[in-house]
């Protein structure tokens, strides 16, 4: 993943470089709020995504990498957050996230990922299921709320290491609109960590501090 931080999309903006993606980025930010957390790596991407065009969606994801993210012993290896800030009318379902996340993990792991890795492009299977526990956050209260939980089937294809090893990833996922701006949201904590960890904790409560609208 290039690291292109707020910061430095920020100064491109002040200096009049950004590409009209980044102004539009940039602009669609006003309409909602969510914290980027010190020291974590935040970064934002268009749609189609650079990594997996097959993605078919519109609009932006902003992305929350845990610290540790990278780093091969760390706790926090693989464990971060993502948010879909959505223009288009297609939703976000059971079905759609079955379709949309063994995409968006073989081409992550195939463009961002060593070329020296042997990846299989058939291991990436996924599990998606409602979540038992969907009223349990306060965004159950948005418009068109749903909860889900999943797993995908993936390599360990992006630490400073990156050894190629299978890797199992949870998901917990909220989706629900933004109706004054018009907008469809969906949030993931993301961890290869069992449940109960600690570290879903802290995922699940950033996750729970998105807002529509600033």
């Amino acid at each position: 993943m290039p690291r292109l931080s707020s910061a430095v999309t920020i100064a491109l903006l002040l200096a009049g470089c950004a590409t009209p993606a980044q102004r539009d980025m940039a602009q669609a930010r006003k309409n909602f709020f969510w914290p980027e957390p010190k020291g974590w790596d935040n970064r934002r991407f268009e749609f189609p995504l650079y990594f997996s065009a097959e993605v078919k969606r519109r609009g932006h994801e902003e992305l929350r990498l845990m610290p540790g993210f990278f780093k091969l012993e760390s706790a926090e290896l693989w464990s971060y957050a993502f948010a879909w800030w959505l223009t288009d009318e297609r939703p976000v379902n059971l079905e759609t996230l079955s379709e949309d996340l063994p995409k968006y993990y073989r081409g992550l792991c195939a463009v961002d990922g060593p070329k020296t890795l042997r990846l299989d492009p058939a291991r990436y299977r996924t599990r998606v299921r409602l979540d038992p526990a969907v009223n349990v956050t306060p965004l159950t209260l948005k418009q068109n709320y749903q909860a889900f939980l999943a797993e995908v089937e993936t390599y360990e294809c992006l630490s400073e290491k990156a050894t190629g090893v299978p890797l199992v990833l949870k998901f917990h996922v909220k989706t629900f609109s933004c109706r004054e701006q018009n907008r469809r949201v969906a949030l993931f904590a993301v961890s290869p960590k069992p449940d109960g960890d600690s570290i879903w904790t802290t995922l699940d409560n950033l996750v729970n501090q998105f807002r529509c609208g600033n």
